[in-house]
């Protein structure tokens, strides 16, 4: 073989090994981003979950009165002007 068809064949080589790469570090990214994303998801459904069971709470189990009713004397008596 000749020098040029060496070189030719490494340069080949090369192009191959840069393309497996590249390819290698796309996937790379790729599942990053969903390890990622998929912590941000449940992350917020965790947030989501805590701000719903509080406002559950608040509204129908800590029913309190909104107003104060002044207590009537049991003695049935009451002020007259």
């Amino acid at each position: 073989m000749s020098k040029i068809k060496l070189a030719l064949d490494v340069f080949s080589d090369l192009k191959s090994l840069a393309e497996s790469i590249e390819v290698l570090v796309q996937a790379k990214e790729v599942i990053t981003m969903e390890i990622i994303l998929e912590f941000l998801k449940e992350a917020l459904k965790g947030i989501t979950q805590a701000v719903s069971s509080y406002l559950f709470r608040k509204t129908f189990l800590d029913k309190k009165k909104t107003t104060l009713r002044r207590r009537e004397p049991k003695d049935g008596s009451r002020k007259t002007e």
